[in-house]
């Protein structure tokens, strides 16, 4: 209810989030349940009393250095290298640098579609709104490229992540 809403109650936690996630390099996590995307929804919230527009800026401008940009202008995002939702962990699990590269992850609680729904309320904000809207349509864009091209019946349109298994976990 907006009438008992007390708007300075958190400010200090919005103060502590911006501080916390503006790091540079942002070297944490990027998905939904740990990382940077998960700010987005107390932010979506709080911005309807107060003006979100550092949060934003800092988990826009996080999720921007962590983009890789293709010719096409397509964008995604890599898991980190010594992420724990990472797959492939390479063969020194003590030395995750020595992974084996780029590994796209399609769920929405750890991947690239956790991104871009963090990203929604972002394109709200006037002074984020085209940076925030070229990640979005270019992520887009990039995800749509990744559908299964042969989806057999009761088969999943994308996998779990790219060059990995076809099929959802979803369904497992």
């Amino acid at each position: 209810n907006a009438e008992d809403y007390e708007y300075d109650l958190l400010d200090d936690i919005d103060s502590l989030f911006v501080q916390a996630l503006g790091s540079l390099p942002w070297d944490g996590e990027i998905e939904m349940v740990l990382g940077l995307a998960g700010y987005s929804p107390y932010a979506s919230r709080r911005a309807k009393f107060s003006d979100q527009e550092k949060l934003y800026e800092v988990i826009v401008g996080g999720f921007e250095r962590n983009a890789t940009e293709l010719d096409n202008g397509q964008i995604t995002w890599s898991q980190p290298l010594d992420s724990v939702y990472r797959l492939d962990k390479g063969d020194d699990r003590d030395n995750p640098q020595e992974s084996t590269g780029a590994e796209y992850n399609l769920g929405l609680a750890h991947g690239v579609p956790g991104i871009l729904a963090a990203l929604l309320h972002a394109v709200n904000v006037p002074a984020l709104r085209e940076r925030a809207t070229k990640l979005m349509v270019g992520g887009c864009d990039w995800l749509l490229g990744q559908q299964n091209k042969s989806i057999e019946p009761h088969s999943a349109c994308f996998g779990c992540s790219v060059d990995g298994v076809k099929e959802s976990r979803l369904g497992l």
